[in-house]
């Protein structure tokens, strides 16, 4: 195999660019949950039960538009801000229940548990 001339494209196996995909989604829900929990800690229980299943079933229905790239201008492409509003509510959601939640690596809680993964919070 020769090295890529200068400007030339080098093409990226197909594991790398979704390896690096997922990253970006963990990226941007590490920045996105402790907002959305800001807002889900307003609402009620009930509310957030509701949520976490609202997110639940438009991620089980649509969670391959996390993946889509191109015209983010593109309808197919405009259901990621929703999709992943979705998850980052819904994991903010599940993150005021007793243990929090655990997703792609990351976990998040409202409140220090036992087996709590986050020490900036503390010992329960």
């Amino acid at each position: 195999m020769t090295a890529p001339s200068p400007g030339q494209a080098v093409p990226v196996p197909a594991y790398e660019v979704a390896a690096n995909e997922r990253a970006g989604i963990v990226l941007l829900l590490d920045g996105m949950v402790p907002l959305a929990a800001i807002e889900v800690s307003r609402w009620s229980s009930a509310r957030q039960e509701a949520e976490m299943a609202r997110a639940g079933e438009l991620i089980a229905s649509s969670a391959d538009d996390l993946g889509a790239v191109g015209d983010h201008r593109d309808k197919r492409n405009s259901r990621q801000g929703a999709v992943l509003a979705a998850l980052a509510r819904g994991i903010a959601a599940g993150s005021m229940r007793p243990g929090g939640v655990t997703f792609a690596g990351r976990h998040w809680c409202s409140a220090a548990h036992e087996d709590c993964p986050n020490a900036l919070l503390g010992a329960p």
